[in-house]
Parts: structure tokens; sequence; C-alpha cells
């Protein structure tokens, strides 16, 4: 079939379509006043766009892109701070020559080496060293050729605080020929107060001539609750021996320990006394002790003009105390 003839046939077969449409909606008019309603078209169809074509070159291209990008940005930044270089490690050889140059300059000072700054800054490097540190002021005592530099190394050896030191400041106690020393070192036995240090502080309570010596350990035996340290410094406090000037110095070792062994001795003070360090002092250890025996005395101290207000208020706070 030719393509003229085709046509001659679709136009004809449209011709016959609208003919006939007409004389279906002629011949329904006479049947119903309204025409239905037009048949809607079909909505057009939604054609996919086609896929992407993958090409591998723009890869490479991106690729290279993202790297040249990434360069540039890195050429720009800023280098990294440099640290600074570490201090040099100082050998312990260095070390222990700059502790001893220090050691020395204090020792010179004697007593006033207490005040010195430099004093705690040593005990601080003693202390860093450990076992060294103790071993180092350990042999001072036992072996320096001057007074002072012992003296300083028990003085160290007390501010450590450290047990391992007792061997050394035990040792020193009983044999050093200085009263000074043997004063430290019997003073940093009592400090460090550990039931190793009490054989040493006994036969120094018992034995030894220098006064300062014999209270320190009296005291030292008496902090660790030993009645035999007491009754010691009570007869120091008794004895005529005993320095004046020093009598306060046992008074406040008695005050502080506060047994009850002592009691009668502070119902005394308060009975007697009127000088206000010693007033306090007795009333402090009796309301430690609680001593219920000394309520009477505080609430007559507690309600006598006479006395300051600082010691009225003590001694009212006292009985009080000791009567809950």
């Amino acid at each position: 079939m030719n393509r003229s003839l085709a046509l001659g046939v679709l136009i004809g077969a449209a011709v016959g379509v609208i003919a006939g449409a007409i004389y279906g909606r002629t011949h329904r008019v006479h049947h119903s006043e309204t025409a239905p309603p037009p048949i809607a078209a079909p909505p057009p169809l939604a054609i996919p766009p086609p896929p992407p074509v993958h090409d591998p070159e723009v890869d490479i291209l991106r690729k290279r892109l993202a790297e040249a990008e990434a360069a540039l940005a890195a050429k720009e930044a800023p280098p990294p701070p440099i640290a600074p270089p570490a201090p040099p490690v100082e050998s312990e050889k260095v070390v222990a020559a700059k502790l001893a140059e220090r050691f020395a300059r204090l020792a010179e000072m004697g007593l006033g080496a207490f005040a010195d700054p430099d004093f705690r800054k040593l005990v601080d490097e003693f202390k860093k060293r450990g076992d060294k540190g103790i071993e180092d002021l350990g042999a001072r005592l036992r072996r320096a050729e001057s007074a002072g530099e012992r003296f300083l190394a028990g003085a160290l050896l007390e501010s450590l605080a450290d047990p391992a030191a007792i061997p050394a400041l035990s040792e020193s106690l009983g044999k050093d020929e200085d009263g000074l020393v043997r004063r430290m070192s019997s003073h940093a036995l009592a400090m460090i107060g550990t039931e190793a240090a009490l054989p040493a502080l006994r036969t120094a309570m018992t034995s030894d001539k220098e006064w300062g010596v014999k209270v320190n350990a009296a005291y030292g035996v008496a902090k660790q609750g030993q009645a035999d340290g007491a009754r010691a410094l009570e007869e120091a406090y008794f004895s005529k021996e005993t320095p004046a000037e020093y009598h306060a110095v046992v008074f406040g070792a008695l005050a502080d320990i506060a047994a009850p062994s002592s009691a009668p001795l502070f119902r005394r003070v308060l009975a007697e006394s009127t000088e206000i360090g010693y007033l306090l002092g007795s009333i402090g250890a009796l309301q430690k002790m609680k001593d219920t025996a000394s309520v009477a005395e505080l609430n007559r101290v507690a309600t006598t003009s006479s006395y300051p207000q600082n010691v009225r208020e003590a001694a009212k706070k006292a009985a009080e105390a000791i009567a809950k």
C-alpha cells in the first residue's frame, strides 16, 4: 500500500467516525438534553533522562585537582613552632656538688640557718633524692668534721620526718661529743616519734649529762604514751638543776603531753599561779585529760573577776567540756 492510499483510508475512516459521532449526538439529543463529558486524554508519559556516561579521564582530572589544592594549602600554611630544646640533665655528681655547697653555707650560720629561706628549699631537695638523701645526711651526721654540719644534718633529717633516719640519729645521740648536736638528734627522734626511736631516747633520758638532751628525750618517750617519760619530765620540772630560763619549756612539754599522772601538778598551778601562760597551759591540759577532779577549781577561776577574761573564758569552757 502506497502512502497516498494509506492517507486516503485514514481520512475516510476519520470521516466515518466523525459522521457516526454527529449521527449519535443528533440521535441522543432527542432522548437527553445533556451531552456526555468528553473523554480526558491520558497524561503524557515521563521520559527518564539518559544515564550519565562515566568518563575515567574525568576522575583522573578531579584527583589531580584535589592533589594540587592540597599541595598549595600546605605550602601556604605557616610552619609548626619549634619546641625549645630541653634543658640539659645534670649528672648526679653535679647535683651532689651543688647541694654540698649550699649545705656548707647554711652550716656556717648555726641556729640562724632555720630562718634562711634556703633551709626549706634544701629540705625539699633532699626529699626528692629519697633514700639517697637520707643516706647523704646520715653520713654527714655521723662523720662531718664540724659540729655545725652535724647539727644541720640532724635538723634536716628531722624536717624530712622519715623513720629511715632513726639509725643515724640514734647513733648520733649515743656517740656525738657535742651537746648541741645531741640535743638536735634527740629532738629529731622525738618528733619522728616511732617505737624504733625509744631505745636511744630512753638511754639518753636516763644517762645523758646534758640537760636539754635529757628533756628532749623524756618528751619523745612521753609522746609515745610511756609513763616513764612523763615522770622524767615532772622530775625535770621540779628539779633545782633545771635552768630557770628553761622552766617554762618543761612545763610546755608537760602540758602538751597531758598525762593523767601530771594532773596534780596542773591543779596546783591553777590554784597558786597568776601567770597567764601557766594558767592557760594548765587549763588546756586538764581539759585534754578530762580531769573531773579539777572541775570545782576551774569553776572558781571562771567566776573570779581578778583573773584575765581569756583565762576565765578558757576555764569555763574546760569545766563544761569535762562535765559532758
